[in-house]
């Protein structure tokens, strides 16, 4: 959780940072929150309320946005 929260907190100033050194965090969060979406995903299917494809379908579309914003 510490290593979520340097992440988080350095993207918020990457504004003072080296171009190369704020992409690096910027990676650091999609995988962070990738693995929040899949976490939630996996309590999700564990409850019943959906089903493995429905969630692995939102868990790839949350992704590929959050992946798409940091290009821009």
């Amino acid at each position: 959780m510490t290593n979520c929260t340097i992440a988080i907190a350095s993207v918020s100033r990457s504004c003072d940072m080296p171009k190369a050194l704020s992409l690096q965090r910027s990676k650091s969060v999609i995988s962070i929150k990738y693995q929040t979406y899949w976490y939630i995903a996996t309590q999700l299917s564990q409850q019943r309320k959906y089903t493995r494809q429905i969630i692995t379908a939102i868990v790839s579309s949350a992704y590929n946005s959050v992946k798409e914003r940091s290009r821009r």
